[in-house]
């Protein structure tokens, strides 16, 4: 199974999370300035906006993927930072869960989906502190090691 990303402690594996589709924007931080017979001036007033969505298939009974999507959903409610990189060895930085958005198709007996798509948006964000950061280790290990 090939690794795509590690988003906290979740392991995003390309046979899990199938039909993934990311995108990447960032937008600056700037003040608008206009001058009396001249062009609009634009000010760097600080660290722009960076975001990452992610969007992909789960077919959780035959791959699962439900408990990836749980953990995730938490760090949301609880504002929790996650750490992210990239299989290629990129680290991305610090991200808040934005949202997450689930929907089941053709549900089966137990009430979960036979196909369910998944929805991730982060922002970035600053360093939390050292604390959270080894919290966020330690969920980092045990998604490896799992």
């Amino acid at each position: 199974m090939a690794i795509l990303y590690v988003i906290g402690g979740v392991v995003v594996e390309g046979l899990v999370f199938g039909n993934m589709t990311v995108s990447e924007s960032a937008s600056p931080k700037v003040a608008r300035k206009t001058i009396l017979g001249a062009g609009p001036r634009h000010e760097k007033i600080g660290q722009g906006e960076e975001r990452l969505s992610l969007s992909c298939k789960l077919a959780p009974e035959e791959f699962g993927g439900l408990g990836s999507t749980a953990s995730l959903y938490e760090a949301a409610v609880n504002a929790t930072p996650v750490y992210v990189t990239r299989a290629d060895g990129a680290v991305l930085g610090w991200y808040l869960v934005n949202n997450t958005s689930l929907t089941h198709r053709h549900l089966s007996r137990s009430g979960t989906g036979h196909l369910a798509d998944f929805t991730l948006e982060l922002e970035r964000t600053e360093s939390p502190s050292v604390g959270s950061i080894i919290s966020s280790l330690v969920n980092i290990f045990k998604g490896l090691l799992s």
